[in-house]
């Protein structure tokens, strides 16, 4: 074979080098199991100025999720004022508002991944409010709507609005 020849590499070789990079391991062949459009809509509106939120139905292993989608802050700031009410209503001679500040200060951390001045973490959760499951028949199994938290990654598609029953 001559020097100005390309060589020509068998597919073993090929893949072995394409594995071989941990970047075009991930996007090229096990996919990246995070919708980034979705993650972009989480982003945003984890990072508006202004309560903001939007109906949002998720198809997940589960079930259909189906409610608001809402901010990482406001999601723990509401998680914390349910929780501190369980304590109020067990001894009401207390004062449980630590509880509801102690979480709501978790609303502005990170998804507990390192973030650098020159990278910030992607989310890794999504938070809903007045979230109903639906069963594979269409039936709700979650009636009154809950405050939600899930993985993106678990979240195999998803659609703008929500889904009413009748």
């Amino acid at each position: 074979m001559e020097q100005n020849e390309p060589s020509v590499k068998s597919v073993y070789q090929h893949n072995a080098e394409f594995v071989a990079d941990p970047v075009k391991l991930v996007f090229g062949i096990q996919g990246t199991a995070i919708d980034s459009h979705l993650q972009h809509l989480v982003r945003m509106v984890n990072n508006a100025e202004t309560d903001f939120s939007f109906g949002i139905t998720l198809f997940t292993s589960a079930g259909v999720l189906t409610g608001n989608l809402i901010s990482r802050k406001k999601y723990f700031e509401k998680f914390g004022q349910s929780f501190k009410s369980g304590f109020e209503q067990s001894f009401p001679d207390t004062d449980w508002q630590y509880i509801a500040d102690n979480f709501a200060a978790q609303g502005t951390e990170g998804d507990d991944l390192p973030e650098g001045e020159e990278y910030e973490c992607p989310p890794q959760f999504i938070h809903l409010e007045g979230a109903r499951l639906l069963g594979g028949d269409g039936s709700l199994i979650v009636r009154g709507g809950m405050l939600w938290r899930g993985k993106l990654q678990s979240v195999s598609g998803f659609t703008l609005g929500l889904i009413t029953t009748v």
